[in-house]
């Protein structure tokens, strides 16, 4: 554009294409195909099929639902991306410059989502009888084909409809030149993820029917597809941000080499950002009415993080004698810091619950990724190893059908603080030989370094519902409404909940001899 601008602008196209069986064994469950008339044993019952295959009739069941195509899923032609990108020096010296860019970018996802697919009824089935020993077969004797049975139902779905993940990355960054050699850049970065993929119930219990779904567990009684229970559901319509504020400080002085680098920034989703191979307490949306309520910091949330890097280059001290320069000269020191907040964690519950059979909230998801009620706002546990406070969380009254008030991501792990240090000595053997000998430490000063996915994030172990009259006379729900839960940390809490169990190892000192020729 002009002599001190300089512009960028492009489009990328993405040719994504959704993978397939090869020999088109895959299935999906849709409960928009679900058929309440159909026999209960029907165990194709709502699931979309490869068009021209008859897997369903070939095992005795109804027919499925043709798909689109052997993906199942309609592939996306239309991944057009664009970029733009600018700099400016507004002086035109080549010590200061304004730069920012912003750009569209699609994801390709794993290929263990189709793996599910292949484990669907009809292609993973149970088979079972009646007769001799109990299962019609002996050891030496075929089984009578009329004494034989087979059941499945399904176990997971996609959804079939275009969406691809993608994200929408810019950037604002300042650049100065501070002192010669030296520089600072202030950066501003963002990032939007869309359609991202989480994980829902394909059949989810109503929000009228939690609480007695919670009561009974009945899946005849409150799910859409009675004859079926939990169905693992993967679906693009999840959402993340992140957005940073990024300091970068450079020095180069005579021997000396040095970075610092800050970052200040929160990274919110609506699920889990780092899994897209399967559901998980972190990964399965637990309310689809509500999908805000999973929307918090994620587990690569660190709102802190300094690093630094120097090197040091000794002076060969060339013109001093061969003893000087072999014991004082042509050594090499360097370091390595990383001090950083330490991520963000989601507290659960389990389903230990007595008196219930659906689970505390009633939404019927398979995972333990049910949360508490929140005490007190700060969850830091007291001493060395216990992390997290248990007195911060409860179930004491927790009204069964409801969702706890237990944020996502609210709770924040060990941080980091390692520092690394290293010395190399060159020695010159001959013309074109040169030796170094090489003295590393790795987590110089031998500092605890806590892992945060080593903490137990369950807080209880159990829990007494009063759901009955005979409940309610039992000593543990005096002062309790019916249909809540009676629980105390001593008696029904998690001993091991906030707990480190393991870190990332002491310090290491390591000696090497590298020969360069």
């Amino acid at each position: 554009m002009r002599r001190n601008v300089t512009l960028e602008y492009g489009l990328r196209y993405s040719f994504l294409r959704n993978p397939f069986s090869n020999k088109d064994r895959i299935a999906s469950f849709q409960l928009n195909l679900y058929d309440p008339s159909r026999s209960p044993s029907d165990a194709c019952n709502g699931m979309l099929v490869v068009p021209g295959t008859h897997f369903c009739e070939d095992n005795g069941f109804g027919p499925g639902t043709p798909g689109q195509d052997r993906s199942l899923k309609d592939n996306n032609n239309h991944q057009i991306s664009p970029r733009i990108g600018i700099a400016w020096d507004p002086r035109g010296d080549g010590k200061m410059s304004f730069r920012a860019g912003v750009g569209q970018f699609y994801q390709r996802e794993r290929l263990s989502n189709y793996l599910y697919l292949a484990s669907n009824s009809p292609f993973s089935l149970n088979a079972g009888g009646t007769g001799p020993n109990n299962n019609g077969r002996t050891l030496d004797t075929a089984p009578d084909p009329a004494q034989v049975s087979i059941a499945g139902s399904p176990s997971f779905g996609l959804d079939p409809s275009n969406h691809m993940p993608n994200t929408w990355q810019w950037n604002l960054t300042f650049e100065r030149e501070v002192a010669r050699g030296s520089k600072l850049e202030l950066a501003y970065v963002a990032n939007r993820g869309k359609n991202i993929l989480r994980y829902i119930d394909a059949n989810p219990v109503p929000l009228d029917q939690r609480l007695a779904y919670s009561l009974d567990g009945d899946n005849s009684l409150h799910r859409p597809a009675g004859n079926y229970g939990f169905i693992n559901y993967g679906k693009w319509n999840a959402g993340s941000n992140y957005n940073a504020l990024q300091v970068l400080f450079r020095s180069k002085v005579k021997s000396l080499d040095a970075q610092f680098a800050y970052t200040w920034s929160k990274s919110l989703a609506d699920t889990d950002i780092t899994n897209s191979g399967g559901a998980n307490s972190t990964s399965l949306l637990l309310d689809q009415t509500n999908p805000r309520h999973d929307y918090g910091p994620t587990t690569i949330n660190r709102p802190h993080v300094f690093t630094a890097n120097l090197v040091y280059n000794a002076p060969l001290l060339h013109g001093q004698n061969a003893v000087m320069r072999t014991a004082l000269g042509g050594w090499e020191m360097a370091t390595i810091l990383n001090y950083t907040s330490g991520p963000s964690w989601t507290v659960d519950t389990s389903n230990g619950v007595a008196n219930i059979k659906g689970g505390i909230t009633g939404t019927g998801t398979s995972q333990n990724n049910d949360r508490p009620n929140r005490l007190l706002a700060d969850c830091r546990g007291h001493g060395a190893v216990q992390w997290w406070n248990p007195a911060a969380f409860t179930l004491d009254n927790y009204q069964l059908g409801t969702l706890g008030n237990s944020g996502v991501g609210s709770c924040s792990g060990p941080g980091l603080a390692n520092t690394d240090f290293s010395v190399y000595k060159n020695f010159k053997a001959t013309e074109r030989v040169t030796l170094q000998f090489r003295f590393e430490f790795f987590n110089l000063f031998n500092k605890t370094q806590f892992r945060t996915d080593s903490i137990d994030v369950n807080i209880n172990t159990g829990g007494f519902a009063c759901v009955t009259a005979e409940n309610l006379a039992d000593p543990r729900c005096a002062n309790h409404a019916v249909n809540t839960i009676a629980w105390d940390q001593a008696t029904n809490g998690n001993g091991n909940f906030g707990l480190v169990r393991n870190d990332k190892g002491p310090r290491e000192i390591q000696y090497a001899l590298k020969i360069n020729f």
